[in-house]
């Protein structure tokens, strides 16, 4: 896999770690539609003006969750699209303190022109809001313009 990479261990079992990622609205944005939890399900994610996404479930385990983007629009970048085709991948491993969660963005890229914003937004949901939501049964998802998260 190439793309934006990030690892981290989460003082958690992989079920409750895998509990968590399964619920992106608790921890990505409170504006994700759709189920989220199952191979086949399909779920949205928008910030009107700036990012629209539409995800498909390729893979749901406690060992691997696996999220095909299938449509998405980047409104602050020339390609617009540069998101569809990409793959998002959370691998998780037990290990003595928890759970080892590598999170890859597979087809997010240095030279895109998002890549920047998109790979800190990334590093602050993936380390900040879900280790939280994981380990204090609180995340901090998106919540749009002039709203607080909760």
């Amino acid at each position: 896999m190439n793309g934006y990479r990030t690892a981290l261990v989460i003082c958690a079992s992989p079920e409750a770690t895998y509990a968590a990622i399964t619920q992106p609205r608790l921890w990505w944005g409170e504006a994700v539609d759709g189920e989220s939890t199952a191979s086949g399900h399909e779920f949205t994610f928008e910030v009107p003006g700036v990012h629209f996404s539409r995800l498909r479930v390729l893979e749901s385990s406690v060992s691997r969750v696996v999220w095909q983007v299938v449509d998405a629009r980047i409104d602050y970048v020339a390609d617009l699209a540069e998101w569809v085709g990409t793959r998002i991948v959370f691998d998780l491993d037990p290990v003595s303190d928890g759970t080892r969660l590598t999170f890859v963005h597979d087809g997010l890229m240095p030279e895109l022109e998002c890549y920047d914003a998109c790979s800190t937004a990334w590093a602050s949901l993936v380390h900040g809001s879900l280790r939280r939501l994981v380990t204090e049964g609180v995340g901090e998802p998106y919540a749009g313009p002039g709203r607080l998260a909760g």
